[in-house]
């Protein structure tokens, strides 16, 4: 009877957690953050750090990666700039925000990046947690995905990296869910 009642617990605490995805209508938000949630997990399982969710890095990356991927019903890496004085100005002070630390005058570059893409063509899953499970499965099969959702991203004081995910739709129901990750380190001048 024990074992009934925690296997009963166990299937309610699951359920309760796996948000349900209401009438094939998806939250990218939601979704968005259940992908990383789901890499985090991966990441903290195998002892790496887990990153910090980046504004600047879904805005300036990640969403622009995502909409071209739909508009062009294409999977492809669209090239980003590590010199882009404004993302990377925007970056440090996100940085500064996340580590509680006041903006000093220095430049920053990244120092590592990548970026990994799932398409996903009709596909209806039931939860949030279903479709980033999928999403982060499908990467841990292929190396060179592994290989980047694994990477350290740690800069040389020790912050642990940015992350982010934007998924869209493409206009033949095909989803594409970008993760772009970033290492930044300062340049003292």
């Amino acid at each position: 009877m024990k074992y009934i009642l925690t296997i009963i617990v166990s299937i309610i605490s699951l359920l309760g957690t796996s948000q349900k995805i209401e009438n094939g209508v998806i939250n990218y938000t939601i979704l968005e953050a259940e992908i990383i949630k789901e890499i985090n997990k991966h990441r903290k399982s195998i002892g790496a750090d887990t990153l910090a969710t980046s504004k600047v890095v879904y805005r300036e990356m990640a969403t622009k990666a995502a909409i071209l991927n739909a508009n062009t019903d294409l999977a492809f890496h669209p090239n980003h700039s590590q010199t882009n004085e404004v993302t990377n100005n925007f970056l440090y002070k996100e940085i500064c925000r996340i580590e509680k630390k006041t903006p000093i005058d220095i430049d920053m570059m990244w120092m590592s990046y990548g970026e990994i893409i799932c398409t996903l063509g009709n596909y209806n899953p039931l939860t949030y947690q279903e479709f980033a499970a999928n999403c982060v499965k499908t990467w841990l099969l292929s190396p060179p995905h592994k290989g980047i959702m694994e990477l350290s991203f740690k800069n040389v004081d020790g912050f642990a990296g940015l992350i982010a995910c934007s998924v869209k739709k493409s206009k033949t129901g095909k989803y594409y869910a970008i993760v772009d990750f970033v290492e930044v380190d300062y340049v003292k001048w």
